[in-house]
């Protein structure tokens, strides 16, 4: 079942601070978007990727799509081991 943003386009208009949502119209995208290569980020994408070698990257392999992706580190840092007996 779908949930969240899927299907819908968030529009932001920065001059009034106000937000919409609406159906994408995928007829409106192809037309906009045509025949042309094109990057797209999903949430809040915020990485240091080096576009131009990305898209080299992507004509060099004809791929269909080519995706980026990161883990972030834990939120509450890496558990470590700790001895059961006391040294010594």
């Amino acid at each position: 079942m779908p949930y969240g943003w899927t299907g819908q386009l968030l529009r932001i208009d920065l001059t009034k601070g106000a937000a919409t949502k609406e159906p994408l119209n995928l007829e409106w995208a192809r037309e906009y978007i045509g025949d042309e290569p094109f990057h797209m980020t999903y949430g809040d994408g915020v990485a240091d990727i080096d576009l131009d070698a990305l898209a080299a990257s992507h004509e060099r392999n004809a791929t269909l799509a080519t995706v980026t992706a990161v883990q972030p580190p834990g939120r509450f840092g890496v558990p470590r081991p700790v001895r059961d007996d006391p040294p010594g």
